[in-house]
């Protein structure tokens, strides 16, 4: 991403922050998000028991869960909650909203459920008092924490959930597709398909608002490079998703800067073994090909030396 902080420039719109990437969300339910567009907007509406800060995920964050204890087995995690939340419709969160969401997630049975699934059941959650819940894991899991920050852990309203559809095994929510109430900063303004995402400050986010903070964020979907480029420049945009062979577009123009960093991004080749294509089904063939690959040339070539 590069960031548009016009310094000595007119900021257009100063209370918003708008963002031109690409990608439309598929959707805004975090228990079927698998994608990181949907994410990217989930993880602005909707709150976790933990969560990270900024580039910092070495360390778990207090959110809805104030603090928690685990077990000397590292099997059982009691988690005190959050006391005073609303939710952006002004309902109130409690423990009873925490297990719904993950009983939920794992009934749906949705592609990302998994995560959850690999360490916990519908048995794992208790709610001991309104503010307190314990989760039992099938198996220690040192990654369980982790679990927790990613969308698929988001805590969502129960009574909203059960006044729109509920929850139907193997089944999605049509109606949490496309509409989202959580307890984050932002709530949903409006979502038109394959155009913009609109999020406009929640009054009730726990976190408060006093700092800087902006009341909207506008997520602009454009495929073209060239469209985010040139609204980066003229100042449309606050940040834009720049792809590597462009960077060179932008390096340098007044107002515009941009950081380099490490990255979660994963780039990957998958090889299809269960095909008729009996090579494919030898490992070794497989080998052959990941040692034929010249990686070189490819940081080199296709991510401009990144």
């Amino acid at each position: 991403f590069s960031g548009c902080v016009q310094q000595g420039m007119s900021i257009k719109n100063p209370n918003t922050i708008v963002n031109y990437t690409i990608g439309d969300p598929e959707t805004l339910d975090p228990a079927v998000a698998y994608d990181s567009a949907s994410i990217d907007v989930i993880n602005q509406i909707y709150d976790r028991l933990v969560m990270y800060k900024g580039g910092d995920t070495s360390t778990f964050y207090p959110a809805l869960a104030v603090n928690w204890t685990v077990s000397n087995d590292s099997k059982v995690w009691t988690f005190h909650l959050r006391k005073g939340v609303k939710f952006s419709n002004g309902n109130p969160f409690t423990a009873e909203d925490v297990k719904y969401s993950f009983n939920r997630v794992l009934k749906m049975s949705q592609d990302p459920s998994w995560i959850l699934s690999q360490c916990m059941d519908l048995n794992s959650t208790e709610v001991l008092d309104n503010y307190t819940v314990r989760i039992t894991l099938t198996q220690p899991y040192g990654g369980f924490l982790p679990v927790l920050a990613f969308s698929i852990a988001s805590i969502v309203d129960k009574e909203t959930v059960e006044a729109h559809g509920g929850v139907v095994e193997n089944t999605e929510n049509d109606w949490m597709r496309e509409h989202a109430i959580g307890t984050g900063p932002y709530k949903l303004h409006h979502w038109t398909h394959k155009t913009e995402v609109v999020l406009e400050k929640n009054e009730y986010y726990w976190g408060g608002w006093e700092g800087k903070h902006v009341d909207r964020v506008v997520i602009k979907i454009a495929e073209e490079a060239a469209t985010r480029i040139l609204a980066l420049k003229n100042g449309d945009a606050d940040f834009a998703y720049i792809p590597l062979n462009n960077v060179e577009d932008v390096k340098g123009v007044k107002g515009i800067t941009y950081s380099i960093g490490p990255s979660y991004n994963i780039v990957l080749c998958i090889m299809k073994n269960n095909s008729d294509n009996k090579f494919m089904a030898d490992k070794n063939v497989r080998k052959a090909l990941s040692y034929a690959f010249n990686y070189e040339s490819a940081i080199k070539d296709a991510y401009s030396g990144y």
